[in-house]
Formats: structure tokens, C-alpha cells, sequence
């Protein structure tokens, strides 16, 4: 075999574990992150016909949930020493822990029969719905648990 071969080869090799280093490196820091609560989740599929979304103000420790893009709850929150956050809304109070990836349960009694679902972090940024889309009242009562 020519030189020149042996060193397309050589370069090929050590590139290729390269890559492998750094892709093992960036799974072992997704493992070892630490997720603070920020922006906007959504839940990661439809929850039954409805989209439920968490938005968070980070600054002013204010939130909003929305159910298909109509404001249901909003209220505050804060952190506890624990790493769970405690949000006091106006209709509906609940306590969440991040999980890897930057996600979390949610768990209300209008949903799935009240069994937790999968919420992802979809923006860094707060997401707010303030075009009134009509039935608010329709989305309002089923989150509030008003007939």
C-alpha cells in the first residue's frame, strides 16, 4: 500500500474518532445538565383534542396556561430548595420538578382522568396568546372544572 493511502486512511480513522469523542462528550454533559424553568411548554402530544401550554416569566416569576392558545390560569411561582417549583394560580395551584431534557409532568383532574402527561420546553422564550380566539368561557370552565 502507498504512503499516500496509508495517510488518507490514518486521517480518516482519526477523524472519525473525533467525532465520536465529542458526540460521547456532549451526550455525557446532556446527562450531567442542570435544567432551570424558562419560556414555554407544551405538552408533547394532544391531550385528548387540547394543546396545554405552561408560560413562564422568569423575571417577575409570573406564569400563564394556556389550552389551545386561550389563557386559562395565571399566577406566580417560585423555586423551592428542593429544585421543584410551586405555582400558586388564580383557579388551579400544582408542583413540578424538571426532569432530564428540560421537561416535566403535569397532572390536572380535566385531563387524561387526571393522570400526569409529558410537558417539553419548546421556547426559551414566554409565549403569550393575547388574541381572544373565541369560547373562552368553553376552555375556562373545562380548566376550572365548571360546567
Amino acid at each position: 500500500m502507498g504512503n499516500r493511502k496509508k495517510y488518507i486512511i490514518i486521517g480518516l480513522v482519526s477523524m472519525m474518532v473525533i467525532v465520536v469523542v465529542i458526540w460521547g462528550m456532549d451526550i455525557v454533559d446532556k446527562n450531567k445538565r442542570t435544567y432551570s424553568l424558562q419560556g414555554t411548554y407544551r405538552s408533547s402530544e394532544l391531550i385528548g383534542s387540547y394543546t396545554i401550554e405552561l408560560s413562564v416569566d422568569t423575571d417577575r416569576e409570573k406564569f400563564d396556561v394556556y389550552v389551545n392558545q386561550h389563557r386559562v390560569d395565571q399566577g406566580t411561582y417560585e423555586q423551592t430548595a428542593t429544585k421543584q417549583y410551586v405555582f400558586d394560580g388564580m383557579y388551579y395551584d400544582f408542583v413540578l420538578k424538571l426532569e432530564k431534557g428540560n421537561t416535566f409532568q403535569f397532572q390536572h383532574e380535566a385531563f387524561q382522568n387526571g393522570e400526569p402527561f409529558h410537558m417539553k420546553n419548546v421556547s426559551i422564550i414566554k409565549i403569550d396568546y393575547d388574541t381572544l380566539l373565541g369560547n373562552e368561557e368553553v376552555y375556562e370552565n373545562l380548566y376550572r372544572l365548571e360546567t
